[in-house]
């Protein structure tokens, strides 16, 4: 889906509304544009635009977080966290064909995923590391 090379990219938030697939609405749009050395664009592509903050609103409403076709900046679950290492619950967890892009790490440390099985298929990390620390592994 997503090119597996690419030396740089561009990213533009617009005010359009965007809907996946699936039929979830995003208030926003992310075009990403990908481009090889020589700076040509070798591919491009529309997402729904979430904020973290949005995100991370719904992780403690206990809401089901579906991220598909979703460009997400700077994740860190670490953000919700009063104490350190205090799991925080993330129920119904999907992120199918999305982007996430951080500048120093996208953080699940300490996720209890719960409900249905999580899902990165075919999703992307642009920049950052990606951090799993300390998640239980789920029993099948």
């Amino acid at each position: 889906m997503y090119p597996s090379t690419f030396k740089y990219f561009k990213v533009k938030i617009i005010d359009k509304e965007f809907v996946s697939f699936s039929g979830k609405k995003y208030s926003q749009t992310a075009c990403l544009s990908f481009f090889n050395e020589y700076k040509h664009e070798i591919y491009y592509t529309e997402l729904g635009y979430i904020h973290t903050d949005e995100i991370y609103r719904q992780i403690l409403s206990g809401e089901a977080i579906d991220l598909n076709e979703a460009y997400i900046e700077n994740f860190d679950i670490d953000q919700l966290k009063n104490e350190a290492n205090v799991p925080i619950n993330i129920l119904n967890f999907s992120a199918e064909r999305a982007v996430f892009n951080a500048h120093l790490s996208n953080n699940f440390s300490n996720a209890v995923f719960t409900g249905s099985p999580v899902s990165f298929a075919k999703s992307l990390f642009i920049r950052g590391n990606v951090v799993f620390d300390n998640c239980p592994k789920r029993e099948m």
